[in-house]
């Protein structure tokens, strides 16, 4: 019988596209038997960032993380020439071009034998190569931002068909692994109690992990359960299925359940909202991972805000959405989390939230008006889901998908009814196929008079197809100066860039009449910090406009022994004011915020020197600062906040903070500051918002200095005011 290779990768890239059989190598084996060797090796390109883990089932995965555009490689070893006649590849996906295998015999003439066809993942088996040689070599391409590529298995057979019985492991030589004894183990619980409570402990391999409530399906999870003691605990909230059978299934796990448990309080929470890095008053998920803001609507005076959510781990994944309400934008209460992954449908990734005022998918039950949700589920397209209770829970919609786009995923759309044309409307992250035959990326819009059939109307194109520019798109209008009868459309793009024009219903164009296309969006206000992902908030009264945005950093952990990962921006209403250039967007921190301030200290008609320091004996770490200043001509205006330097340049007209540059011209001869201070951010908004600065710090614990001061020259100040801010999770 022939001998297999089983080799276990995992590499973060982003792929997906044409199938076919590329060629084949030509030198015969020396062999006929396909001989695994007793340690295999792998190389990888020096520009590929890599480390061996354990993943999953305990399988190894491979990561690697890289910058956007690049190609990206891994190369196996065989020892010598041999029979490589089928191979079998797991792996999953987030936004990339493709992946693709070639075959060598000296590791320097390469033949491509396969490219991946597929979408989000899956296993592909490649019978039928009939072809030798030495190394083999995926390449993973054309990936889009900061998302990934994971190759979990990686199986080489002799025969043309793959038989995946009595493989043998080979793993590379320097990652040694041995696996426990492990066994499915599987729980029931009386749910009799608010919360269940799973023991995580980041670097444990990721298990599948099944929840159901009474047997039905509540979501699958890849979660990095303890063995033993936990470093944090994950959680759902069971106070909705009181009375019900709780039932956990855990594949191949070392051990009994018996430390995952159901309390009336979220174990390790005693100093919740009181953590060292905890932002006070920028909304972070109670434990584990966010990002995306989704769904944002207000409904009967409360301010709804769903985001993409890892309730199992403080890395990216298991997209589920998690939910938060606040009455004011500022102090946000946590509730039970709404949609969760399924092995079928997929992840639930961004989407949003509209009032489907006419009952028009006919699931009105009471005297609520349908919340509805229009989201992506990543295996099978734009869905919807309903809530009857005010948006607390929703269900998902048995038509689904109702909208899809045959050779790429469609996704992030953003609904809302078109009054004068009497339609829906959506804008999604769409592609198309430009008369070259390549494909690119686009917002594509969509049209439906009863939600449930929808008709392509038009595009705004880019002009690239890795960029996620048009991710999760925001469309809406605003009044020019507050004039409710000049109102302007804008098209914000993932980044904070935007286009103001008009829109019929059916095409969105600049204001000066021809079809917009990415390439006419204004630079944008927000300087690329920490900002990704911005979303505005629907059915807000007095026609505000207020939007929030992920402050991304990254896809690993960065807040020291924390049990939560990554944290919102602060909410921040948009303006459309006229300018010599054209109408412009400005954005300030909401009035809201004000609420928050305890103590003020205040100076009127300062001047700045050189080696004083009017804020000294202020001390603090939540502050909110204001200050408008006249720069003389070659002088620095310095804000030292515990160790951040907040600086504007007269000689460069520019304004920096920390590595964040951008030009910011006097007005009236003057420059206005807002500058927010949280325990792990700094947000800084010039001139009342003509530019904005988000940037995630971590300052030194002890240090809570801060200081105001002149580098060159003297700096003539009309006021400057700090806040002293309090806590917005507690008094």
């Amino acid at each position: 019988m022939h001998k297999r290779l089983v080799l276990t990768v995992m590499v973060l890239v982003l792929a997906l596209y044409p199938s076919c059989l590329i060629g084949r190598a030509e030198t015969p084996p020396t062999e006929n038997a396909f001989e695994p060797v007793a340690a295999a090796s792998s190389v990888y390109s020096s520009d590929f960032r890599a480390e061996y883990a354990t993943d999953g089932d305990g399988r190894t995965r491979w990561c690697s993380s890289r910058p956007y555009g690049k190609q990206e490689w891994l190369q196996v070893d065989l020892g010598k020439i041999q029979l490589i006649g089928c191979i079998e590849i797991l792996w999953e996906v987030a936004y990339a071009r493709g992946y693709q295998l070639s075959i060598s015999n000296d590791a320097k003439d390469w033949v491509v034998v396969f490219k991946t066809p597929k979408g989000d993942g899956g296993r592909d088996v490649l019978n039928g190569l009939n072809a030798s040689g030495r190394y083999l070599r995926l390449d993973c391409f054309e990936r889009g931002t900061d998302h990934g590529f994971s190759i979990y298995e990686f199986k080489v057979f002799p025969e043309s068909t793959a038989r995946p019985d009595a493989l043998k492991d080979v793993l590379p030589a320097d990652f040694a692994y041995t696996p426990p004894v492990e066994t499915a183990r599987r729980a029931e619980y009386s749910i009799d109690k608010k919360y269940v409570n799973i023991p995580l402990r980041s670097g444990a391999a990721r298990r599948n992990m099944t929840v159901k409530i009474d047997g039905q399906l509540l979501g699958v999870f890849q979660a990095p359960l303890a063995r033993d003691e936990a470093e944090y605990y994950g959680f759902f909230d069971l106070s909705r299925y009181r009375g019900k059978t709780l039932r956990i299934e855990v594949d191949r796990f070392p051990r009994d359940l018996g430390h995952i448990s159901l309390d009336d309080a979220i174990k390790g929470s005693g100093n919740l909202y009181r953590e060292t890095y905890r932002p006070q008053f920028h909304f972070t998920s109670r434990r584990g991972w966010l990002n995306d803001p989704n769904g944002l609507i207000y409904y009967k005076g409360l301010y709804h805000m769903y985001y993409q959510h890892n309730p199992a781990g403080l890395p990216w994944g298991n997209m589920s959405w998690g939910h938060a309400v606040s009455k004011d934008l500022v102090h946000w209460q946590e509730q039970p989390k709404v949609l969760f992954p399924d092995p079928n449908t997929g992840m639930c990734f961004s989407g949003a939230a509209f009032i489907d005022r006419w009952n028009q998918l006919g699931k009105k039950t009471g005297d609520d008006e349908v919340l509805v949700v229009f989201y992506l589920r990543t295996r099978i397209g734009l869905c919807f889901a309903y809530s009857n209770d005010g948006g607390m829970t929703f269900t998902d919609y048995e038509g689904n998908p109702v909208l899809t786009h045959a050779g790429a995923r469609i996704d992030t759309p953003r609904p809302f009814w078109h009054e004068p044309t009497g339609r829906w409307i959506a804008p999604t992250y769409d592609f198309f196929t430009d008369d070259r035959g390549k494909r690119l990326r686009c917002v594509g819009f969509y049209s439906s008079k009863n939600l449930t059939d929808w008709t392509f109307e038009s595009r705004v194109e880019q002009d690239s197809w890795g960029d996620e520019l048009c991710g999760c798109v925001d469309f809406f209008q605003l009044p020019l100066y507050g004039d409710p009868n000049n109102r302007k459309w804008v098209m914000i793009f993932i980044d904070g860039s935007y286009i103001v024009g008009a829109f019929d219903g059916h095409r969105f164009c600049t204001l000066a009449g021809k079809p917009a296309v990415t390439a006419d969006r204004e630079k944008s206000l927000v300087v690329q910090g920490n900002y990704y992902a911005t979303m505005t908030w629907e059915n807000m009264p007095d026609d505000r406009r207020v939007q929030i945005a992920w402050m991304r950093k990254g896809r690993r952990p960065d807040y020291p022994g924390m049990p939560f990962n990554q944290q919102m921006t602060i909410p921040s209403e948009l303006t459309l004011r006229s300018t010599g250039q054209g109408p412009r967007l400005l954005m300030n921190p909401v009035k809201e915020l004000e609420s928050l301030r305890k103590n003020t200290h205040t100076w009127t008609d300062l001047v700045l020197k050189a080696g004083e320091n009017p804020l000294e004996g202020v001390q603090g770490d939540l502050l909110d600062l204001e200050v408008e200043f006249q720069p003389a001509l070659g002088t620095q205006t310095i804000f030292d906040l515990r160790g951040h330097k907040v600086v504007y340049d007269a000689g460069t007209q520019t304004l920096s903070s920390g590595q964040l540059r951008t030009p910011l011209k006097p007005e009236d001869g003057r420059i206005h500051l807002r500058i927010l201070l949280d325990r792990t951010s700094i947000e800084v908004f010039g001139n009342r918002g003509r530019v904005y600065l988000p940037l995630c710090i971590r300052p030194e614990d002890d240090n809570r200095c801060l200081s105001a001061s002149c580098g060159r020259g003297e700096v003539k100040v009309s006021f400057l005011r700090v806040h002293e801010l309090e806590s917005a999770w507690h008094p």
